[in-house]
């Protein structure tokens, strides 16, 4: 037979008539050097890659990286299962496809989470107002929101810190228990004798009258 590379002669039932009858396209991930080859041989994808091409001439002929969120640990494979990141982490792209269902697994940052799997970014947490994000690889949309300090206050979303509170003058910032959701919650009047110049002040000072007054 003389079937061309990718090919291989497959049966005829009544036998080939003619030098490439029967000839036959190999399916990924398979591949042939055609002539009077009986079958196709399995390929040998580099790890972190994939057949993609029919009709193969070489045993890498056609591997394309995996795409970000999958893996492949190489061979005769036409397919990347999904990776499986823990939660709070990420499938960031590797150059190469990811060799291992964990490879490039990377912690989500600072106000962000992520339920991990094949997910290939993370999703800004929604911390509820007051409050503010702390943690590194978050799991949920609000797992390590803390309440924000006395003094300070934050409205829902993902923060990374919370902003200074700006009370009159005359009053401080009192603590508010489930924090502050504004610049002036939590205000309160400076009671006598003490005054405030306001702002983000936690408390108010004595005032110093002259004698006589």
């Amino acid at each position: 037979m003389n079937c061309l590379v990718g090919q291989y002669a497959a049966s005829v039932t009544n036998g080939a008539t003619t030098d490439t009858d029967g000839c036959t396209n190999c399916v990924a991930p398979n591949y042939s050097l055609g002539v009077n080859a009986l079958s196709c041989s399995p390929q040998t994808c580099s790890a972190g890659e994939y057949s993609t091409k029919g009709a193969a001439t070489t045993a890498i002929d056609g591997c394309t990286a995996c795409t970000q969120g999958t893996y492949s640990t190489g061979g005769a494979v036409s397919t990347c299962p999904a990776m499986n990141c823990p939660a709070g982490q990420f499938a960031d792209a590797v150059t190469h496809g990811a060799t291992s269902d964990t490879d490039g697994c990377t912690n989500c940052s600072i106000p962000n989470y992520s339920l991990g799997a094949n997910a290939t970014s993370c999703s800004p947490q929604t911390c509820p107002a007051g409050q503010y994000s702390t943690t590194t690889a978050a799991t949920t949309a609000t797992v390590g929101c803390s309440i924000c300090a006395q003094g300070t206050y934050s409205q829902t979303g993902a923060n990374i810190s919370c902003s200074a509170m700006t009370c009159t003058a005359g009053q401080f910032a009192d603590a508010v228990t489930n924090g502050a959701t504004s610049n002036t919650e939590g205000c309160t009047n400076c009671s006598i004798p003490n005054f405030s110049l306001g702002a983000d002040a936690t408390s108010c000072s004595s005032q110093l009258c002259s004698a006589g007054q």
